[in-house]
């Protein structure tokens, strides 16, 4: 029986609003007090628990977020915006972020690929070659995939202009393209950023006032297709990372333009090193192309480093910290907080196994980045709280005990018992099937000493498999099959489709409800998840519930009213069924980091 899913929006487009001198990110003084410095940072997103940025957790409850596409419309965007590898400029105040911004470098078709290289929109872009400091992948598995498809791609520029990748993201076709760099041969309206050459003439240049010269970094947008192979610039925003003066900021990349320890970059930001303590190396370490940290005060517009950090060469070790999603098997990717994850026979475990594994299953992911894939070293299942509710997946074992006509098992290895009541629901089976390894999902709550089963469905029933929800980029797209999540997935002439199947392209965000016959995935239906104009989205595990009135509360680290009374999904809950543990997906509107729900679907 097929299960109608619905869409989503997917927010992928904001910027930060512009301060004065067209930067990306306001300019103010006093968010530590009256008069006290901003703390800044800058760097790539290396992991999330919380969200961390070099090499430091941030928590983000509450902080303000956008992505920076459309150089002068700044849009708000939820924290689920943010994903692995994006490079991210925030304030924070004693390691809280207020405020955030994600921007990629490029995005556009790609021309050429390369073994560990692509050419995008004249840009050229390399995978990391270094383990200390992995490209991550999305809706792709290998580069070999991405010949004429649009990627979103983030890193910074080495002392080539090229871009060290630190995440590529497969796009729909129908993406805008966008481009940031350092300008070169300006002449009679037009400019280039790396071998593209953009029409400027009637483009829109922020800040008021300015004009667009050699050697500026710039950032150049439109959503019109390219003219003979040039970019017809709609928006030109002049100027890179604008930093409060006296801000003290920490920034993490690569050194370049490196003549003296006193005249050098990282990424954008000049800096001088001439009387920064080092830690990891000396001063004469210092090269084009060198890994560091660099903390101090930012004034003139140059970075006076006090502390230079020369990072590890060792192999990143990625943390995750959130919920199971996409998964159907342990030998397949998965999601944790929107970053594909596998594990493999290496993967230890603590306080259960890979039977385990299931969607909406709370989990601690450590380990290296393996093909543009987060593959587990170490997954923690997180233990549950009294009175949260919580999802569990296993196989029954031995023993059963029968109470009255209730049962009391354990999923092994998971250390609690779990209790059916005189209430307990039952799908695909009754509770005579609770049996020795019997594969199921129990949705319920844990009340301290045993885990509460309010629902059983038993999801190991030949004439009756259970259904898969998968999440994630379409690729590979063709009439019969495509791939979602590293996963193929068949299509046969009854799968349904949300909008029609017209609108199914590489690229485009979906979500598929599957079952698994004989080891292959076939579609019942595929949601395209269609971005509403203005909207945002998050899918997280609510908490900060006091009670079923209570309007605001979190979604992952989103704050979430329900008090416009949104439409939930399915339609026989109510907001008042809405309970901390519960996992939602929230879609509706944004301003001033609070996420007003017009939609929301438990998962």
């Amino acid at each position: 029986m097929k299960t109608l899913r619905f869409l989503t929006a997917w927010l992928l487009a904001a910027a930060l609003t512009a301060c004065g001198g067209g930067g990306e990110m306001v300019a103010r003084i006093g968010s530590g007090g009256s008069g006290a410095p901003i703390d800044v940072g800058v760097g790539g997103v290396d992991g999330f628990g919380s969200i961390i940025v070099n090499g430091q957790h941030y928590e983000e409850a509450g902080a303000q977020f956008t992505v920076d596409e459309r150089p002068d419309q700044p849009t708000p965007a939820s924290v689920d915006a943010v994903r692995l590898g994006m490079q991210m400029q925030f304030e924070h105040l004693s390691n809280r972020m207020t405020r955030a911004t994600v921007a990629s470098e490029v995005i556009g078709p790609v021309t050429s690929v390369g073994a560990s290289s692509l050419v995008v929109l004249g840009q050229t872009v390399q995978v990391n070659s270094d383990p200390a400091a992995p490209t991550i992948f999305d809706g792709f598995a290998a580069l070999s995939e991405l010949a004429g498809a649009v990627v979103e791609v983030h890193g910074q520029r080495n002392s080539s202009a090229e871009i060290q990748a630190t995440r590529i993201e497969l796009r729909s076709s129908a993406s805008v393209l966008r481009v940031a760099g350092t300008v070169t041969d300006l002449a009679n309206g037009a400019l280039k950023i790396g071998t593209l050459t953009i029409r400027a003439a009637a483009a829109t240049v922020v800040p008021g006032g300015g004009s667009v010269a050699n050697g500026q970094r710039v950032s150049a947008w439109t959503d019109q297709a390219l003219v003979n192979g040039e970019l017809v610039a709609r928006v030109i925003r002049i100027g890179g990372t604008a930093i409060p003066e006296n801000a003290a900021l920490t920034v993490e990349g690569l050194v370049t333009d490196f003549q003296t320890a006193s005249n050098l970059r990282i990424g954008s930001i000049a800096v001088d090193a001439s009387a920064a303590q080092y830690t990891g190396g000396i001063a004469a370490d210092l090269r084009n192309g060198r890994s560091v940290r660099a903390s101090g005060t930012y004034s003139g517009n140059v970075l006076r480093a006090s502390r230079i950090e020369f990072l590890s060469t060792a192999p990143a070790r990625v943390e995750l910290n959130g919920a199971v999603a996409s998964f159907v098997d342990a030998a397949s990717s998965f999601q944790v907080r929107g970053t594909s994850t596998k594990v493999t026979a290496q993967t230890t475990y603590e306080r259960g196994d890979a039977s385990n594994l299931g969607n909406g299953v709370l989990v601690k992911v450590e380990g290296p980045v393996v093909n543009g894939v987060v593959e587990a070293t170490t997954l923690e299942f997180l233990p549950p709280s009294a009175s949260i509710a919580r999802v569990l997946f296993g196989k029954v074992a031995d023993p059963i005990a029968i109470v009255a006509g209730t049962k009391t098992f354990q999923l092994s290895p998971l250390p609690f018992d779990v209790k059916t009541t005189a209430t307990t629901r039952f799908k695909k089976g009754t509770i005579d099937d609770i049996v020795k390894d019997a594969g199921v999902k129990v949705d319920g709550v844990y009340d301290g000493l045993a885990f509460i089963a309010e629902e059983i469905q038993f999801t190991n029933s030949p004439s009756d498999p259970p259904t898969f929800a998968i999440d994630g980029i379409a690729s590979k797209v063709q009439p019969g099959s495509m791939v979602v999540d590293g996963k193929s997935v068949f299509l046969t002439p009854t799968t349904d489709y949300t909008p029609p199947l017209a609108v199914l392209t590489n690229g485009v965000s979906v979500e598929v409800d599957a079952v698994k016959i004989n080891g292959q995935l076939y579609a019942n239906l595929v949601a395209i998840k269609v971005q509403a104009s203005g909207s945002a989205s998050v899918r997280g595990i609510v908490s900060g519930r006091a009670r079923d009135t209570t309007p605001e509360f979190l979604v992952g680290a989103q704050r979430v009213s329900v008090a416009g009374n949104p439409q939930v999904i399915p339609s026989n809950k109510t907001v008042k069924d809405i309970k901390n543990g519960n996992d939602l997906e929230v879609e509706g509107t944004i301003a001033n980091g609070l996420l007003t729900a017009t939609r929301i679907k438990f998962r």
